[in-house]
């Protein structure tokens, strides 16, 4: 659930927002911080700081997993957009946040995903290696037929001999149709070879959607993977004034393996 908080500067104050009902310890929380429910604007209210706020949502997930979290966003630094995952206030590092997501990764019950932590000087990256077998691809010939040339620009694919070849899209609408079926069936081919017989990375959630290589099954284990490691992230970044804060970069890396 998502939980945001939003400044009422006629008021000096602070809202609430809750994208659902909340539960009740969450109201507890808030009503111990002398917050009150406003049924017009329907939001919580009061003049507690937004880090009390946000302290107090967080600390009622304690004993939660991580997929079960709160999320809370704020306006953040300088008007910028900040999010602090449910376990956010941890505030891990090293091995102690790589050894956290293992824990929360087996309670989740997924398997044959390798955790590892990077520090450097300033900050850290999280690298979550989800392994996959054969059985976790789509077969070529069904991920070639759904297979769609779309957009503008430059079309790769690998010919018959195995030469990388490109095109532009401009000319690959005025060849005849069965010429835009052989480059689209190539194009396709070269596209599964990419993502499933070598390592891919993602750095956003969101990114890991267009490995269309991969079955349905296996994108919502990497998509759950990532929920799990983000809950214990923050991100207080506004790039607009080279301002960055955040727990960690987080990637997400497939490696293919025997079945």
């Amino acid at each position: 659930m998502v939980f945001r908080i939003e400044p009422n500067r006629d008021y000096n104050s602070n809202e609430v927002f809750f994208d659902g009902k909340p539960a009740q310890e969450v109201i507890d929380a808030l009503k111990n911080l002398g917050m009150r429910w406003h049924h017009v604007r329907r939001c919580w209210y009061g003049y507690a700081t937004e880090s009390a706020i946000k302290n107090a949502i967080l600390s009622t997930n304690s004993g939660k997993s991580a997929e079960d979290g709160a999320t809370v966003t704020t306006p953040g630094y300088m008007g910028a957009g900040a999010y602090y995952g449910a376990k956010s206030n941890k505030h891990l590092w090293g091995a102690e946040l790589s050894a956290a997501i293992r824990d929360e990764l087996k309670r989740a019950g997924i398997k044959g995903a390798s955790v590892k932590v990077s520090t450097f000087s300033g900050g850290q990256e999280l690298t979550i290696t989800a392994k996959f077998t054969p059985a976790d691809i789509i077969p070529l010939e069904r991920f070639t037929d759904g297979y769609e040339i779309h957009g503008g620009g430059w079309i790769y694919y690998t010919d018959d001999d195995g030469k990388e070849q490109c095109i532009f899209h401009e000319q690959y609408y005025n060849l005849n149709s069965e010429e835009r079926e052989r480059i689209r069936r190539q194009a396709a081919r070269r596209e599964w070879e990419r993502e499933t017989q070598r390592e891919m990375t993602s750095y956003g959630g969101s990114a890991m959607q267009d490995w269309k290589g991969f079955s349905p099954s296996f994108l919502a284990k990497l998509k759950r993977a990532y929920n799990i490691a983000d809950a214990f992230n923050y991100d207080e970044s506004n790039s607009m004034v080279d301002y960055f804060n955040s727990g960690f970069y987080l990637r997400i890396t497939t490696k293919p393996t025997a079945a």
